[in-house]
């Protein structure tokens, strides 16, 4: 090859090797804007402050609640019992043993003392915590029970069935109160409002319907397109938030409008809890993650992965600083958000 044609070759393969080097370097810093980015804003937390996890062998955890005291919490799961737990160590304190199918949902009256729990075995029993005594069973519907609730004045126990039906009772002493025929279907999830006078079922319809003290209906809710697997009032009790496959949206009770539509969730919503001073939510997720956000911007803040299969249940402590998850992979984790 002639000197010049040689020298002409060197230069244009200098340029070339010089350009897929440039283009190297930007796209490196591009990687590293991005890394920086994610850092700064603080959003996705590449490994989550898992403080403990407990890990069962019984079965799926369906539900969770935390005591009033915030000292021990309560999981209901599949293999048809109730267990206690000390929320700071972890140590398995108790198993309420009675239920002939998986415990479904579980709640905790406001003064602490009674356990209530609901099963695939069309049951709803009544626990006194401290004494550990099974102290009435309760059947008010032909189908299994898919949630329980016990209002916050501490006068009612409400339990929605799959045979559309909602049972209430009163607490002390227990008795038969009535039955509501709610959502066509079937009954997904219940809540009272924070004083006791509204009452929210969401079901297979696809609504959520909202009930007076004396169950007769203010209002329902449409919108969902799938059925919501998890509601939750705000603490001021001015808005509910509903999450089903793949959207949460907050209403506005007064008159029943979206007053927000949270970025698309990681999926299915099965489970929600909210912060006492109404500032944070959480939501977990079928795709195993749980998700905080901030309910004053409607912001996704931090993503928590760890569960192996979907979260079925999530509870926040009193001071919000301790967040609980139990999941279909039979692991109860406990989170600290102070981190």
């Amino acid at each position: 090859m002639p000197i010049g044609l040689r020298w002409i070759v060197g230069i244009l393969i200098l340029v070339m090797g010089l350009s897929a080097f440039g283009s190297w370097l930007f796209s490196q810093s591009l990687v590293r804007k991005q890394a920086d980015v994610k850092r700064e804003a603080g959003k996705l937390l590449p490994s989550a402050p898992i403080s403990k996890t407990l890990e069962l062998q019984g079965g799926p955890i369906f539900s969770l609640a935390i005591s009033p005291d915030g000292k021990t919490f309560v999981s209901g799961s599949g293999d048809s019992t109730v267990k206690q737990w000390d929320l700071k160590t972890g140590e398995l304190l108790h198993t309420f043993s009675a239920h002939r199918g998986p415990v479904i949902s579980v709640a905790i009256s406001p003064d602490g003392r009674t356990l209530v729990s609901g099963s695939r075995d069309k049951t709803v029993r009544v626990w006194n915590i401290k004494t550990r005594k099974l102290l009435n069973t309760l059947t008010g519907g032909e189908e299994w029970v898919k949630a329980v609730a016990i209002s916050p004045n501490g006068r009612t126990i409400a339990n929605g069935n799959e045979d559309e039906i909602i049972t209430f009772w009163q607490l002390k002493p227990v008795r038969f109160l009535h039955n509501l025929l709610a959502n066509q279907g079937g009954i997904e999830a219940i809540a009272f409002s924070p004083d006791s006078s509204q009452f929210a079922s969401a079901g297979e319809d696809n609504t959520i319907k909202i009930w007076d003290k004396a169950a007769q209906p203010i209002r329902t809710l449409t919108g969902h397109q799938t059925h919501p697997e998890a509601i939750v009032f705000t603490p001021d009790g001015k808005s509910l938030i509903a999450g089903d496959e793949g959207d949460l949206r907050q209403w506005k009770l007064s008159t029943g409008t979206v007053t927000r539509i949270f970025r698309q969730p990681s999926g299915l919503v099965r489970s929600l809890a909210i912060s006492k001073d109404g500032k944070r939510l959480v939501s977990g997720h079928a795709d195993n993650t749980i998700e905080v956000w901030n309910l004053e911007t409607g912001e996704q803040v931090r993503t928590f992965a760890g569960h192996k299969d979907w979260v079925l249940s999530v509870a926040l402590s009193l001071d919000g600083n301790t967040l609980i998850s139990g999941g279909r992979d039979k692991a109860i984790k406990l989170w600290n958000l102070q981190r």
